[in-house]
């Protein structure tokens, strides 16, 4: 079996700091999919490769290691992964993940609202449906008893009904529960482009300030080998 390379990159493990850098992925990004947690590991494995050269993390790891940090958290078992690491990252571990349970759960509650909403819908719908026959068979049978009445009485009667009434209330709440919905919809876009962008902004300035201290600190080993 061939040997791998040396210039080929390894598969490392997760520590302390690498997991602050992909919880801050995770956050800024919001992975939902394969290819969102593509970006999330590529993101990651470019900071890595200067911390540790011929470094990698993969797609799975990541995705894996956002869940048990997780599931540790909720369980509040987080410290027995402190096996390496300072209490400043520990401390900012648990507050990213802190982060990440709260938008997890907020996009639960948007879902499942939103499926409590078609389901209130399709009952309407229902509703109409048997209303409309019901009405249907009325005008039918008031049709058939009395023979005077004329179509266009008989328009007027059956536009009279309740069921009528019923049909434009149903067709003015949901014209107005469109309304708001979309306005909601809108603002909570533009909510999450904002916070977005406050996000990726405080992400590139962690990512220029720990380049800086990489720099700083091969400068120091490098002045300390030549001495």
């Amino acid at each position: 079996m061939p040997s791998s390379s040396p210039d080929e990159p390894q598969n490392v493990r997760f520590w302390p700091a690498l997991d602050i850098l992909l919880l801050k992925e995770v956050i800024s990004r919001r992975p939902n999919d394969s290819k969102s947690w593509e970006s999330v590991a590529k993101s990651v494995n470019e900071v890595l490769q200067i911390i540790r050269p011929n470094s990698q993390v993969s797609v799975r790891a990541c995705r894996s290691r956002k869940q048990d940090l997780l599931q540790k958290f909720k369980k509040d078992e987080l410290s027995s992964l402190r096996a390496s690491g300072t209490d400043e990252e520990y401390g900012e571990r648990e507050q990213l993940l802190t982060e990440i349970c709260s938008f997890e759960i907020e996009e639960k509650g948007k879902a499942s609202a939103l499926e409590k909403k078609k389901q209130e819908q399709g009952e309407d719908v229902r509703r109409l449906a048997m209303q409309t026959l019901t009405g249907t068979k009325r005008t039918s049978m008031e049709t058939e008893e009395d023979d005077i009445v004329t179509p266009t009485k008989q328009r007027k009667s059956h536009l009279s009904t309740p069921t009528a009434d019923y049909i434009t209330f149903l067709r003015e709440k949901h014209s107005e529960e469109s309304k708001l919905k979309w306005e909601q919809l809108e603002l909570d876009k533009k909510k999450f482009e904002l916070e977005k962008e406050e996000r990726e902004a405080r992400l590139q300035k962690d990512r220029q300030m720990m380049e800086l201290l990489i720099r700083l600190s091969q400068n120091i080993k490098s002045d300390i080998l030549h001495k």
